[in-house]
């Protein structure tokens, strides 16, 4: 059957290259089988008509002379089995002598030059032909050398298929012929972006244009700005900005002290008001009450003698009718006290927790200036108006392009956002919150990578709510930076007053860097929102890692 044992091998061939993963599964073999019952069962009705086509075809010409139909299509499917089984696997080894092939004929034109492969290695070109896109490029991470050979041979694959992604990897480094340097950053192979280093002006121009991409792509109706100016900075260099993001950090803090201590401030007038009022409402209610007695024993005396006996002229009923008038006023006295004492109560809680606000933000200075000195792995900060600055490790790492990217985006929504007249939203929790939240769904969107660094109680918290606030309506209210709009949106949701109630918690929580105080105070506000309990693990943040 040499038709049906080519066909079986030219079959197997064509779903090892256009067939998706799915799954995780280590062994190369076992893969590739999962992979050829996976494209079967997707396309069940296809194969079985196939099926049906090859044994009515083997049927009519078969010279075979046995009236038996059923026992003849029965060996027939069983041969078709066999053919299957054999030719898969010959196929399989044949994807390692085609990976091995094209590796090494992409090395060798690629040391003459990489244009005859359809790769673009100019930064400038690249950049070019991105901002003409619709959509953000599949990206494919290549550090090394010969990574990027593969990187080259993964993107013409596809980086999704098995040939692709198991075949071409898996070939031993000493069977390729070493690969020309080219000195490039960045490269692109049809709609695949090739990211040969982080840390490289290259990719540093390239990097704004796709985020754009990422972002639009999420946002498709929105107007996005368009492109920041990226700078990716050394440690040291960073560390001197970062000093002036401190110093603005604690401007913020004096900005909140001075709210908070005016808020003291009111309150404490407040109390002392509702004081003086309670004071002089119960003085009232008393006097109030004394003239009723007054008026009921008048009444009840009213009288005249009469042979010498004194002769009464209104009965109890109806003193008590006459007086009646005045039961009305004394109840309204009444719930007049219990709305002051009410509201003196809540005052009085709250000036407590303002005073523990205003201790806790004063140690919150002092810890600032302490961690002035500290910087992050990766760290990255929008500088108004149309810069952003990145910085990394001087070594590229091969895990850390989706949390670049993570960064970027993050930066980049805060530029998006940014409203030279001064609109913005006013707390500090809601726009990294926000920012993170948004940033980490597009690079979802965009690479199909969690990410998990920044902000990550804002991020739960914002999550939770999005439970019962539509995407699009927080969307909206970031975007135009509409804090009314932010404020009515979550009060209506979680009742009235939810947001000036709950904002020093939120904002508290933001600044916080106690482990401690940020878990009571996350637990607080899930507990208004009826969110799930938050664990030191919900705390972390980690490094993802990007294929």
């Amino acid at each position: 059957m040499p038709p049906l044992f080519v066909l079986a091998v030219i079959y197997s061939l064509f779903v090892s290259f256009v067939g998706t993963l799915s799954g995780e599964i280590d062994n190369s073999l076992l893969s590739y089988y999962h992979i050829q019952i996976e494209f079967i069962r997707n396309n069940l009705s296809l194969f079985l008509m196939t099926m049906l086509l090859l044994t009515i075809v083997f049927l009519l010409f078969s010279k075979s002379q046995s009236k038996n139909l059923l026992g003849r299509c029965f060996r027939f499917l069983q041969r078709l089995l066999a053919v299957f089984i054999v030719g898969s696997f010959v196929s399989f080894l044949l994807l390692y002598v085609i990976a091995f092939m094209q590796l090494n004929t992409l090395s060798l034109f690629a040391s003459v030059t990489p244009k005859i492969l359809g790769v673009e290695t100019d930064s400038e070109r690249i950049t070019d032909r991105l901002k003409r896109a619709s959509h953000p490029p599949d990206i494919v991470q290549g550090s090394e050398e010969e990574n990027l050979l593969l990187a080259i041979a993964t993107a013409q694959s596809g980086k999704n298929s098995f040939y692709g992604s198991r075949v071409v990897s898996n070939i031993p480094a000493f069977l390729i012929i070493p690969m020309k340097r080219t000195g490039a950053g960045v490269l692109m192979v049809g709609n695949t972006l090739i990211v040969a280093r982080v840390n490289s002006t290259g990719f540093q121009d390239v990097s704004p244009v796709v985020s754009y991409l990422l972002i639009k792509d999420y946002f498709p109706g929105r107007d996005v700005k368009f492109h920041p100016q990226v700078m990716l900075l050394s440690r040291v260099e960073y560390q001197k900005n970062r000093e002036a993001d401190f110093r603005k950090k604690l401007d913020v803090f004096d900005e909140v002290q001075l709210n908070i201590d005016e808020n003291i401030e009111q309150l404490t007038d407040s109390i002392i008001e509702s004081q003086q009022q309670l004071i002089e409402t119960q003085e009232r209610l008393a006097q109030m009450r004394a003239e009723k007695e007054r008026e009921y024993t008048a009444c009840v005396n009213e009288g005249y003698y009469e042979g010498g006996v004194y002769q009464r002229v209104n009965s109890r009923e109806d003193c008590r009718e006459r007086v009646l008038g005045r039961d009305d006023a004394i109840f309204e006295v009444n719930q007049e006290i219990e709305q002051l004492s009410n509201s003196l109560q809540q005052d009085q809680e709250k000036l407590e927790a303002y005073q523990f606000y205003a201790r806790y933000y004063g140690s919150q200075k002092t810890l600032t200036h302490q961690e002035s000195g500290y910087v992050s792995y990766e760290f990255a900060s929008f500088e108004p108006p149309e810069t952003i600055m990145i910085a990394i490790n001087a070594q590229d790492d091969p895990h850390s392009l989706a949390d670049y990217f993570a960064l970027l985006v993050h930066e980049y929504l805060h530029y998006a956002t940014f409203d030279e007249n001064g609109d913005r939203l006013t707390s500090a929790f809601f726009v990294e919150g926000l920012t993170e939240y948004f940033a980490r769904n597009i690079v979802r969107s965009g690479l199909g990578v969690d990410t998990n660094l920044g902000y990550p109680v804002n991020v739960k918290i914002i999550d939770q709510m999005r439970r019962r606030v539509a995407e699009s309506d927080l969307a909206e209210v970031y975007f135009s930076n509409d804090q009314s709009g932010l404020e009515k949106l979550l009060d209506r949701v979680y009742g009235e007053s939810f947001y000036k109630d709950n904002l020093l918690t939120l904002e508290t929580l933001h600044y916080s860097s106690s482990k401690d105080q940020i878990l009571e105070l996350g637990n607080e506000v899930m507990g208004v929102i009826g969110g799930p309990h938050l664990s030191e693990e919900d705390l972390a943040t980690t490094y993802s890692t990007f294929r």
